[in-house]
This record gives structure tokens, C-alpha cells and sequence, in this order.
């Protein structure tokens, strides 16, 4: 997201983004106007001026939220054992 809110800022334009992307396209420019609503519902009503959605802040995503593990992937046994194997720095392919 951030390649695409600098590229905006660039051309002087605003950015409309999902809430997930919020704080990551805030690092483009302070000034920048950056809307990320959470729903299709909450822009629709920022558009038409009957709910305000605050420009989010930048922050840094905590890494623990995304954690996997192959454990919990089913099937693609050659694809996960290659990837055990380059994690463990073997040679793959």
C-alpha cells in the first residue's frame, strides 16, 4: 500500500484504501488525505457527508499478528518440504 499512496501523493491525489492499509499508507505524506473506511457502508456515508472517517495515523504492524505455520497448510507436501529445506539452508529445486 505504501508504493501506491507515495505514487499518490506524488500526483498531488488522495488515496481511498481498505482500514487494514490505513496506517501503512499514512507514512506517504502527513499531509496527504487518506480515506479507509472499514466497509463499502462507511464510505458510501463519508461521501455523502453523513458519517466523517479520520485520516489514519502511521503506525508499525506488530509482527505476531500474521504468524503461520506450515503446520497448519493441508496438501502441497513437495512445496512445504522445499520450504523446510531452504529454511534450514539446503539447496532447493
Amino acid at each position: 500500500m505504501l508504493p501506491a499512496a507515495i505514487a499518490a501523493n506524488a500526483s498531488q491525489k488522495g488515496l481511498i484504501c481498505p482500514a487494514a492499509c490505513g496506517a501503512e499508507a499514512a507514512w506517504a505524506s502527513p499531509e496527504m488525505e487518506i480515506v479507509a473506511p472499514q466497509s463499502l457502508i462507511q464510505l458510501a456515508n463519508h461521501l455523502k457527508g453523513t458519517q466523517v472517517l479520520l485520516r489514519p495515523q502511521p503506525k508499525i504492524r506488530s509482527g505476531e499478528a500474521g504468524a503461520l505455520d506450515l503446520k497448519d497448510i493441508r496438501g502441497q507436501e513437495s512445496a512445504k518440504r522445499r520450504l523446510e529445506v531452504a529454511a534450514a539452508g539446503g539447496i532447493i529445486f
